[in-house]
């Protein structure tokens, strides 16, 4: 009888050892979280080239605006809404701003960017004596400082041989301005910043067509061609791009 007793005694104790197992065992644990947004973008942006070309300067000319100006339309924006009855003329000139007006305080550093179609046509006359065509374009560019013309350089020192040069010149100074800016920067803020009394995160572009010292005779035959109906002419299209950078 003892000895059954201690054998069941064992028993009990080993079945005992194996239920606790199953109500107790180490145990530790951890946690984290983590949670995001969209960054704020809402940006809007509008250009302003409204003062680059005028109807008169100093009553020195007046267009009326009926002279037909074909421009090549690979080269334009819309060419239904283009206005022929700005005028440009010996002796007169316009240094403007490409302003851009901008509303947003984006959450992601930016990059805003410009580009420009050029269209300069009908930059030449009839030679009366030996009618022989002239190519003559005598306005001169200015962007962001840089001097641009026919018989000139370009912004990588290359010859400007002739208006279709002189075209791709102007639209590569135009794209080579480039504004960076911080994230959490107001946009509207920025962009009316000065240096001295340039915007200097504006584009700076102008014109100028010399009185003295020119051709006067090139001068006097295009503004011949315009009373008869061809005028030369020049359309310009500045474009600016707001873009999220790494």
């Amino acid at each position: 009888m003892l000895k059954i007793a201690a054998i069941l005694m064992v028993a009990v104790l080993l079945t005992t050892c194996a239920i606790s197992s199953t109500f107790a065992k180490y145990t530790t644990s951890a946690e984290s979280s983590a949670t995001a947004r969209v960054a704020k973008f809402g940006v809007t942006v509008n250009v302003g080239l409204e003062d680059l070309f005028k109807t008169s300067y100093d009553d020195t000319v007046a267009g009326d605006g009926t002279s037909e100006v074909t421009f090549s339309t690979e080269k334009v924006g819309d060419e239904n809404v283009i206005t022929v009855s700005d005028v440009v003329a010996p002796g007169t000139k316009t240094d403007a701003y490409a302003t851009i007006t901008a509303s947003g305080t984006p959450e992601v550093d930016v990059e805003i960017t410009y580009s420009a179609k050029v269209n300069l046509v009908n930059w030449s006359y009839t030679d009366p004596e030996t009618s022989s065509t002239v190519n003559y374009c005598p306005l001169v560019f200015t962007v962001n400082g840089k001097e641009l013309k026919v018989n000139g350089t370009d912004l990588d020192g290359d010859s400007i041989d002739n208006v279709s040069e002189l075209e791709t010149a102007i639209e590569a100074a135009v794209a080579a301005k480039t504004v960076n800016v911080e994230a959490n920067t107001n946009l509207a803020t920025k962009l009316q910043e000065k240096d001295g009394e340039a915007f200097k995160n504006n584009l700076e572009i102008g014109w100028s067509w010399a009185f003295e010292g020119g051709d006067d005779v090139g001068d006097t035959a295009l503004g011949d061609n315009a009373a008869t109906g061809t005028p030369a002419a020049v359309y310009i299209q500045i474009s600016a791009e707001i873009t999220q950078v790494d």
